[in-house]
């Protein structure tokens, strides 16, 4: 059973930009933030490291009417509050994916994740491969990044001292995470706002920096891969932006290599935040996939 109870919101939240009911789950000793809305197929949103639910709005605002649409935080981001003794790590999270799925008695769910949000999502998947019908790939990786495949800002957050010195300035996450170029233009302001809101004490971006170098190093990925084998039947939509210097062609190609019934698709858009850019894009290319998945599933396919 879901709990949904009133409480505090913050300063920086306009429930015009974010007008879905806010619902909070206990979940292992934390409070997890979620939005739930519609009715059909689930989709269950995940989102990537730094961001929350609020990245999903205009896609469950598009998606609702066909979808039951789920976007979740993970404890100490967006409006989730994490315990005492929480460490932040992809495991930890998966584990909280996971007791969410359960109690809410998540069933054939559409696993749609981005950025980090996919290791995340599919260490959760492992542990109940019965519950998942297929994956949406939003810019997701299942690697470590290589050192000479990081940008100057991405080494230097990878970097225990110095990434954790400039994590606690979030001027960084404004100028090169989320440039202007990749907010639609006449919205940046708002939109940055609800996007940094959440890292107002400082304290919310170590803790960004804490799931960035664990998942930069190759430890955590590479269990993961050793277990997908329990989910290699499942129908994948991957979805990437030429342009964007983090997930390459070679992520994709790994995540075709793992999922055999693959559909991949490649867009112009330079920007690591496709949702926040391409809402409409990605809208149809998830409707597409669902409307064609049950047909395929079970059956060997790809289209590149």
């Amino acid at each position: 059973m879901s709990a949904l109870f009133d409480r505090k919101q913050p300063q920086w939240l306009d429930e015009a930009w974010f007008p879905y009911r806010k619902r909070f789950l206990p979940s292992l000793g934390h409070t997890v933030h979620y939005v739930d809305e519609g009715r059909g197929p689930v989709l269950l949103m995940l989102h990537g490291n730094p961001g929350w639910s609020f990245q999903y709005r205009g896609m469950i605002h598009a998606l609702r009417g066909r979808f039951r649409c789920i976007a979740l935080d993970y404890p100490g981001f967006g409006l989730s509050e994490a315990s005492e003794g929480y460490g932040f790590s992809a495991a930890e999270h998966a584990r909280i994916v996971a007791d969410l799925v359960e109690q809410l008695g998540l069933r054939e769910v559409t696993l749609l994740a981005h950025d980090w949000g996919l290791p995340i999502g599919l260490m959760a998947a492992c542990e109940r491969p019965s519950r998942y019908r297929a994956l949406v790939s939003i810019h997701g990786w299942l690697r470590p990044r290589e050192a000479n495949e990081l940008s100057d800002v991405a080494r230097q957050l990878a970097q225990d001292t110095l990434g954790g010195l400039l994590s606690r300035h979030f001027k960084l996450y404004s100028d090169r995470v989320l440039p202007p170029q990749q907010l639609q233009p006449g919205r940046r302001a708002i939109e940055l706002e609800h996007y940094l809101g959440p890292h107002a004490d400082g304290r919310s971006m170590e803790r960004v920096h804490r799931l960035y170098t664990e998942l930069h190093r190759a430890d955590a990925l590479r269990d993961l891969q050793g277990r997908l084998r329990a989910l290699s039947h499942l129908p994948v939509l991957i979805m990437r932006g030429r342009g964007d210097d983090a997930p390459t062609a070679t992520d994709a190609r790994l995540l075709q290599r793992f999922f055999p019934q693959h559909v991949s698709r490649s867009h112009d858009h330079e920007g690591h935040y496709m949702v926040e850019a391409m809402d409409d894009a990605l809208v149809a290319a998830v409707v597409d996939f669902r409307r064609r998945e049950p047909a395929l599933h079970g059956q060997r396919w790809s289209q590149n």
